[in-house]
């Protein structure tokens, strides 16, 4: 799931771009170091390797005073020391940055022109480089996702390169550099960025970058966007120049991409998803085909070669859904916001294998009464499973901004625990264990007693949770089971299976014990016919669908336990927990001695 917290150790260190951007800064104009400036409050947060990337190569060129850096480098040292300060006085450090970094870009830029207006303008441009920069922490965790600010400041700075060495091009490369930022970035940064390369080489008209930036607007829809650009073609002859050099990336984008610069989008996990989702379909097919070739030979490994196939195609299937899952809720909280008119900077929706939901959002101008008053409640109206509101407060990243976080909560959850009587080899084995949305709880009671009887007792539970890890439903694991220990050995099998949101059990019995449901001090018996496991080649397993409420107790058992005993326990109970209920009825046990293995379970809905 994605998150707002920072993880360095994550970020794979990509040093290339600040060698372009230092490249660019080698040049004589007054504004360089304003370039480096911007860059280096991400560099800082990023990582100590980056850093020094950055950082070293910028030392070397003040060294062999190609550039004087000592402005920088006393903006470097500062910067340490100020976040060093406001680290120790507790403060919100990415709040107080923005205007450390705009007042020393202000000086700077005020010592080398003395020119006011110029000082200014270079202020806001910080400000807006620094907040559009920080205020999505996405990029610190992504290796091939960074913030539109920075792709801009590289374009700038290669720009700025290039020009130095062939001033005969300055428009071309200036229109050039611009049409990138301007279809790769946002329009924020587009316009701010218009305005640094204006100070530094004014040789774009403005004219030119309305035309430009009008056209970015329009690269969703490639068809409209060309038209615009044949009538503005047509009707600006005296810029035929810029025009022709924006035509040429046009059919660039034509060719590549519909979504702007390549480089520039983010390189989506799904594309891992459906690679995955294919895989697990081939290997789906290949156990279909083994299975129908085995239908001549043996029936056994034939279906359970086609189980494995319909294990693996659920599997397939699952890679896709989940993030259409999650894309879908999205939309559904985005549709929410906006028809509300609920200001909102950034949304994240995680849906794991159990249906289990996480939303994180940042909300503007919206009070934290209102979230439990107001956007709850819709929510819960529209989304598939009930949510709660399980955290808001000031977001330490964005001033001013409400972070919330929901989560699903599961209608019941199960409290489940087992144990056996006391005995030197039980041939009873159980487990309690939880996939997907279900909590599963298993007896088996192997033929006989002693070491035979565990061992395939254990080996039925063992098969039975891995079938189901594999996404091969109850019954039909069981109908494996029991065609892979076809022998002289059987064993029953007894399972319960909640499901958590739908607020109900499926209970599977293969000659097993009755399974006694206890409900408002009454206690019901579900019975089943079924044959044990392994004793003929093909069983009808017995499944039965139960309704539950809060407060219901299922009670399973092996033949050992008698239903006086259930009966009794049922009289002294004090509706405690699963655990403490089971030591209960094992001193219970004790008191007899026992004839058979004797294995309890029990669960409760709450």
């Amino acid at each position: 799931m994605r998150t707002l917290s920072v993880q360095h150790d994550n970020v794979k260190t990509d040093w290339k771009p600040f060698f372009f951007l230092i490249l660019g800064l080698i040049m004589t104009f007054s504004f360089s170091l304003q370039l480096l400036i911007a860059m280096f409050p991400y560099v800082f947060m990023r990582s100590n390797k980056e850093k020094l990337a950055f950082l070293i190569p910028t030392f070397l060129l003040y060294l062999v005073s190609v550039l004087s850096l000592i402005q920088f480098w006393i903006f470097v040292i500062g910067y340490h020391l100020f976040v060093y300060f406001v680290r120790l006085c507790r403060g919100n450090m990415i709040n107080a940055s923005r205007f450390y970094v705009a007042l020393c870009s202000f000086s700077i830029a005020y010592f080398n022109t003395n020119d006011l207006r110029i000082a200014l303008c270079f202020f806001v441009i910080q400000m807006i480089y620094y907040h559009e920069t920080m205020k999505s922490f996405e990029w610190m965790k992504k290796d091939t996702h960074m913030p539109s600010p920075i792709y801009s400041l590289i374009a700038i700075g290669i720009v700025c390169m290039i020009i130095q060495y062939m001033t005969g091009y300055v428009e071309v490369f200036m229109t050039l550099g611009l049409i990138f930022i301007c279809f790769g970035c946002s329009p924020l940064i587009s316009i701010t960025s218009f305005f640094l390369l204006n100070l530094i080489m004014p040789a774009i008209s403005f004219e030119m970058f309305v035309y430009i930036f009008l056209l970015s607007l329009l690269k969703e829809q490639l068809g409209l966007m060309i038209l615009v650009y044949f009538g503005l073609f047509m009707s600006q002859v005296q810029q035929i120049e810029q025009l022709l050099i924006l035509g040429l990336y046009l059919v660039f984008l034509l060719l590549l991409s519909k979504e702007g610069i390549p480089v520039l989008n983010e390189i989506h996990s799904s594309n891992s998803n459906v690679f995955l989702h294919k895989q697990l379909m081939n290997f789906s097919l290949i156990f279909d085909h083994l299975g129908t070739y085995y239908e001549s030979v043996s029936n056994i490994e034939s279906n359970f070669l086609k189980s494995m196939s319909r294990a693996l195609h659920y599997t397939s299937k699952k890679c896709i859904q989940d993030d259409r899952s999650a894309d879908y809720i999205r939309n559904q909280v985005l549709s929410i916001l906006e028809g509300y008119d609920i200001g909102y900077e950034e949304i994240n929706v995680a849906v794991n294998e159990s249906g289990h939901i996480q939303i994180e959002c940042l909300l503007t101008h919206f009070g934290s009464s209102e979230v439990k008053e107001v956007l709850l409640p819709l929510l819960n109206h529209i989304l598939p499973t009930p949510i709660e509101c399980s955290s808001i407060r000031q977001s330490f990243l964005h001033p001013g901004v409400l972070h919330v976080e929901f989560i699903s909560t599961p209608p019941i959850q199960i409290d489940a625990y087992a144990d056996h009587a006391p005995t030197t080899c039980c041939g009873d084995s159980f487990s309690i264990f939880h996939h997907s949305r279900n909590v599963y709880c298993l007896i088996s009671d192997g033929m006989g007693s002693g070491k035979e009887a565990s061992k395939i007792s254990k080996c039925i539970v063992n098969l039975f949770q891995r079938m189901i890890f594999s996404n091969i439903d109850e019954i039909e694991a069981m109908n494996c089971i029991n065609k892979l220990l076809l022998s002289d050995a059987y064993a029953t099998c007894d399972v319960l299976s909640f499901d958590r949101y739908k607020k109900s059990v499926v209970i599977c019995k293969s000659a097993a014990n009755p399974t006694y449901l206890i409900r408002n001090k009454e206690l019901f018996a579900i019975w089943g016919n079924s044959l044990p496991i392994g004793i003929v080649a093909h069983i009808d397993v017995d499944h039965i669908h139960v309704e539950v409420e809060k407060g219901d107790w299922f009670v399973m058992s092996s033949d050992g336990v008698h239903v006086e005993e259930i009966l009794r326990w049922m009289k002294n109970s004090e509706d405690q927990s699963a655990r403490k209920e089971v030591e209960s009825f094992v001193e219970i046990m004790k008191e007899n001695k026992r004839s058979d293995d004797s294995t309890i379970l029990l669960a409760k809905v709450q």
